[in-house]
């Protein structure tokens, strides 16, 4: 399994942002921003900002709140449901190293 790097996780993170709010334009509901996102999560703008930029990673729980709040599962960013591949061709996770 090769590893993942904090920019590769931060693009990662951006991109399903980016897919969500694409989705939430063509159903005509507002998007989630950055600070949409730190509010739900409970964090501030720069954090969801350095996240998004691979300086900094976040801690499993607020990564799953990331996930919640975008209103996408775990195992669809993994794609490990069953028959199923990662959303928007997404990657799958690996390990994190600081480079």
């Amino acid at each position: 399994m090769q590893e993942m790097t904090l920019k590769e996780l931060g693009n990662l993170m951006r991109n399903i942002r980016i897919a969500k709010n694409k989705e939430l334009r063509q159903r005509g509901e507002p998007e989630i921003t950055q600070g949409i996102l730190a509010e739900k999560i409970g964090v501030s703008l720069t954090t969801i900002s350095d996240w998004e930029q691979g300086k900094t990673q976040p801690g499993v729980l607020n990564f799953l709140k990331f996930c919640h709040a975008l209103n996408i599962s775990i195992d669809e960013i993994l794609g490990s449901k069953k028959n199923s591949k990662p959303p928007h061709q997404w990657f799958q996770l690996r390990p994190i190293t600081q480079r």
